[in-house]
């Protein structure tokens, strides 16, 4: 597990935040997409995208994009995550079969990121809602670490499998 400068509420282990955000794709008066309403059904991954380069997060985008059959294997919802503006421009730049939220005030990007962030990064939430790992960008130029991400869900996975095994009779 990862936790290095996460900020608090933000803790690896702990009860990952929750949000309703609303889907770009879907008409205004849809309700929101909230985070617990997945809870002990599957698993998460969001794709996290502060404000900063468009280029970037298009490229941050695309690569999860690119990966999802990989990360859906685990049961795992995809959720891009990114301001209102940046939301809408992502959408119509890049064609992808998950939700793509708005974050209106900026509160889910803040409970995940810290209040100064402004590179992506890809936060890992297990079926219990539970906060695995933020992998974070460390330039400008980095992209997201799929592997790691698929890693992650495939260790949840395992524990979520060993937490179901009858226990051995003495």
């Amino acid at each position: 597990m990862t936790d290095a400068a996460l900020p608090v509420g933000a803790r690896c282990g702990a009860l990952a935040p929750d949000f309703a955000l609303s889907d770009i794709a879907q008409p205004e008066d849809a309700p929101p997409v909230r985070l617990r309403s997945i809870r002990q059904r599957s698993p998460a991954v969001l794709l996290l995208l502060p404000s900063l380069g468009a280029a970037q997060n298009e490229r941050w985008l695309r690569a999860v994009r690119d990966r999802a059959v990989d990360l859906e294997y685990y049961q795992a919802k995809i959720f891009a995550v990114a301001g209102p503006e940046d939301a809408r421009r992502l959408l119509g730049a890049v064609d992808v079969t998950f939700p793509v939220l708005a974050d209106e005030n900026g509160n889910a990007l803040r409970a995940y990121l810290g209040p100064e962030a402004t590179l992506p990064a890809l936060a890992v939430i297990d079926r219990y809602s539970q906060l695995v790992t933020v992998l974070r960008a460390k330039s400008p130029e980095d992209t997201p670490d799929l592997d790691a991400v698929t890693r992650e869900l495939q260790f949840a996975d395992q524990q979520d499998c060993a937490c179901t095994l009858p226990a051995w009779e003495p």
